[in-house]
C-alpha cells in the first residue's frame, strides 16, 4: 500500500482498549486516516478506572501488568519516562487459609495516576468518538456502511478492525466468513470486581495476593499503587466459577456476597464505607496463551479482528495483536 493510497482510504476501529488503541496509532503514524468507535465513556477498555465520592479511585479491571516482548518493554519504557506507568513496588504472595505466603517478585507496572492514563494518553492525537455503539455494518460496493444501534449512519470505511471481546464481534462479522466461524468459538470468562474503601487501617501489610479457596482470586491494596492519593482503596476479583455463578444476580447480593468473603480471606472486620462491584462479562480469554496468529484478517474485504483473545490473557498481548492488526492491514504480514 503506497503512502497516497493510505492517506486517501478510511479505516475505522472498533473498541478503544489496549487492542485497538494500538492498532490505530500505529496506523496512524504509517499516515493512514483512522476513526475509533467506543461504547464506553471514556477510551482504556478493560484498563479503567472507577471514580468514586471522596477522591476515591479504583483500577477494577486489569490490575498490573508485566511485560516479556523486546518491543512492547520499549514501549513500556517509553510510557515510564513519559509519566503516565510506573513500577508498582510491593508485597506480592498468596493467601491461604488467611495466611500470605510470599511470591517470587517481577516487575509489576501500573498506569499513573490511574490505570487508564495509559489509554487516555494512546488517544490522544487519534480520532475517538465516544459513547457510540456501533450496531451492524454492511458492505456496499467496495466499502463498509457503519450503523450505531439506533440505525444512524457513522460513515462509509474502506476497511474495519474489530478490537473488542470475540463475543461481542460474533454479529459484526456474519457477512466475512474467513472470519466469522473463528470469532464465534471463542470463549471469555466473565468476572466480578469488588470495590471498598475503608476509613479505617486494615491491618494488613501486603499490597497485591492471589486468593486460595472462595469465590475470591485476587485482592489489591489498589491505594498502595504508585500516584494513589486517597488512602483504604482495596479491589477484589472473582474467580471464572463465582463470576459465571453471579453473572445475572443483583448487584446488591453479589456485593453483600463479595464483601464478606473479602473479610473472610483477610481476616478483617472493619465496615467499609463504601461498595461496589462492576460486572466484567468478557473479562479475560478463557485460554492465557492462544495458538495461532496474532490477529485474523481478510484483504479481501478489508476486515480483521484483534484483542487479548487471540493471543492471552495479559495487556501485553491485547498490545501485540493490535500491532500485529495493523502490520497485517498495512501489508507488512499476512495474518489470515
Amino acid at each position: 500500500m503506497t503512502l497516497m493510497e493510505r492517506a486517501s482510504s478510511r479505516t475505522a476501529v472498533i473498541g478503544a482498549g489496549m487492542s485497538g488503541l494500538a492498532c490505530a496509532s500505529r496506523l496512524q503514524d504509517r499516515g493512514m486516516s483512522v476513526t475509533v468507535f467506543e461504547k464506553s465513556r471514556g477510551p482504556s477498555g478493560r484498563m479503567s478506572t472507577r471514580r468514586a465520592d471522596g477522591g476515591a479511585q479504583f483500577d477494577h479491571g486489569a490490575q498490573y501488568f508485566t511485560g516479556s516482548d523486546s518491543e512492547f518493554l520499549i514501549q513500556v519504557e517509553d510510557w515510564v519516562r513519559q509519566g503516565h506507568v510506573a513500577e508498582w513496588k510491593g508485597q506480592f504472595g498468596h493467601l491461604s487459609s488467611g495466611d500470605f505466603v510470599p511470591a517470587s517478585t517481577h516487575p509489576r507496572f501500573v498506569g499513573a495516576p490511574r490505570m487508564s492514563a495509559v489509554g487516555r494518553h494512546m488517544a490522544e492525537g487519534l480520532r475517538v468518538d465516544l459513547g457510540v455503539r456501533v450496531g451492524s455494518m454492511e458492505r456496499v460496493g467496495n466499502q463498509w456502511h457503519l450503523r450505531d444501534d439506533d440505525g444512524g449512519s457513522l460513515g462509509a470505511f474502506d476497511r474495519v478492525i474489530l478490537a473488542i471481546p470475540g463475543p461481542q464481534a460474533t454479529l459484526l462479522v456474519q457477512a466475512v466468513p474467513r472470519l466469522a466461524q473463528t470469532v464465534a468459538e471463542v470463549e471469555m470468562l466473565p468476572c466480578y470486581a469488588l470495590m471498598l474503601r475503608f476509613d479505617q487501617p486494615l491491618g494488613v501489610f501486603w499490597d497485591g495476593v492471589d486468593v486460595d479457596g472462595g469465590p475470591l482470586a485476587w485482592i489489591a491494596h489498589d491505594s498502595s499503587k504508585p500516584g494513589r492519593t486517597t488512602p483504604g482503596c482495596y479491589v477484589a476479583h472473582t474467580t471464572a466459577l463465582a463470576g459465571r455463578y453471579l453473572l445475572e444476580k443483583s448487584p446488591h447480593l453479589v456485593a453483600e456476597r463479595l464483601t464478606r468473603a473479602f473479610h473472610a480471606a483477610t481476616r478483617t472486620r472493619v465496615a467499609p464505607v463504601h461498595v461496589a462491584v462492576h460486572r466484567w462479562r468478557f473479562a479475560r480469554p478463557e485460554e492465557d496463551d492462544v495458538p495461532g496468529p496474532a490477529c485474523l484478517y481478510d484483504p479481501s474485504l478489508g476486515v480483521g479482528a484483534c484483542g487479548d483473545w487471540r493471543v492471552g490473557a495479559r495487556v501485553e498481548a491485547a498490545w501485540l495483536s493490535g500491532r500485529a492488526m495493523a502490520d497485517a492491514l498495512l501489508g507488512v504480514t499476512a495474518e489470515l
